[in-house]
């Protein structure tokens, strides 16, 4: 099914409209695995054949992460029918130890209290293990494995997932991987639109529809804004465009754009003079090649992405 692009989709719609939802966790789930299958694609265009639990606790940690705000009065937007998503909780629980004034950036958040963020990581992790990632791909009463295999079933307890023999893979079936990478940009916003409307429904005698999606998923360039001076310090005071020294109207930019792939994290983002970024090519250089991404170009951004790929 995955080298047919139209059956695939119809597959993850189908995961969709019939599985059973009391959350949303399986959209952040789904979009996490494409995320994932995105940013690990290897140079020779290979989607990774597995991934870790790990790695998606953390990816979903990123997703939720600025939904833990108050919406325009409503309070934070309960992400379960029975009440709030407990990652959800979770998630706003560590914000409030890190910063008692305003909303802390997720980058700032893992400096301040590294520790903290991973006892963070380690519940979310067994909150996946424990409910979606068994149960992503049923369909009504029918378990399905259109996407990957596991090697547990809801049935888990959580010392038996913290155990060091524990089996954390997440393999993909044969073409998904290479299917997800490659048919994300039309995946997303399908999974985006049904997260919306189930966060509308879930909330539904305190909003409605106009300015949610932004606010689940839009970029605020004001909250990356802190990240300038650190920014420029890890590029050595010069734009990440042009080379020269930094003055004046400097921002923080996208390396990938957000509109092609949504990723607030420190290997995506640059410090850049806004004339360069106002003029750059959307994927090229001057000399229509690709520019060399972030890590490839300050030893210390390669070295927060090997940290973040070795687990």
């Amino acid at each position: 099914m995955s080298s047919d692009p139209t059956r695939f989709i119809e597959g993850v719609l189908a995961i969709l409209d019939e599985g059973r939802f009391t959350a949303t966790y399986k959209f952040a789930v789904l979009l996490a695995l494409i995320d994932l299958c995105i940013e690990y694609t290897t140079k020779t265009g290979s989607a990774p054949p597995m991934l870790t639990t790990a790695q998606i606790a953390e990816k979903v940690i990123e997703l939720y992460w600025p939904q833990a705000r108050a919406f325009e009065g409503a309070g934070v937007l309960r992400q379960n029918t029975k009440g709030q998503a407990d990652i959800l909780n979770r998630i706003l629980a560590f914000q409030r130890r890190i910063s008692r004034q305003g909303y802390p950036l997720l980058h700032e958040a893992k400096s301040r209290d590294p520790e903290g963020f991973k006892k963070l990581q380690l519940a979310v992790e067994w909150k996946l293990v424990e409910m979606p990632l068994p149960r992503l791909q049923n369909l009504g009463d029918r378990r399905s494995e259109l996407l990957y295999v596991v090697g547990w079933d809801a049935g888990l307890r959580r010392e038996q997932v913290e155990a060091a023999e524990f089996d954390n893979r997440i393999l993909f079936k044969a073409g998904v991987a290479d299917a997800l990478a490659r048919l994300g940009g039309l995946l997303r916003p399908l999974i985006l639109r049904r997260w919306v409307d189930r966060v509308v429904a879930i909330n539904r005698d305190a909003l409605h529809d106009p300015g949610v999606e932004d606010f689940l998923f839009g970029c605020d360039r004001a909250h990356l804004a802190p990240l300038l001076p650190d920014l420029r310090d890890i590029q050595g005071g010069a734009c990440f465009y042009c080379d020269d020294r930094l003055h004046g109207s400097s921002e923080v930019d996208h390396f990938i754009p957000w509109a092609r792939y949504p990723d607030n994290s420190i290997q995506n983002l640059v410090a850049a003079h806004a004339r360069c970024n106002a003029v750059r090519p959307v994927s090229t250089d001057r000399a229509g090649s690709c520019p060399p991404p972030p890590a490839a170009k300050n030893p210390a951004r390669q070295s927060l992405t090997s940290d973040r790929r070795s687990r």
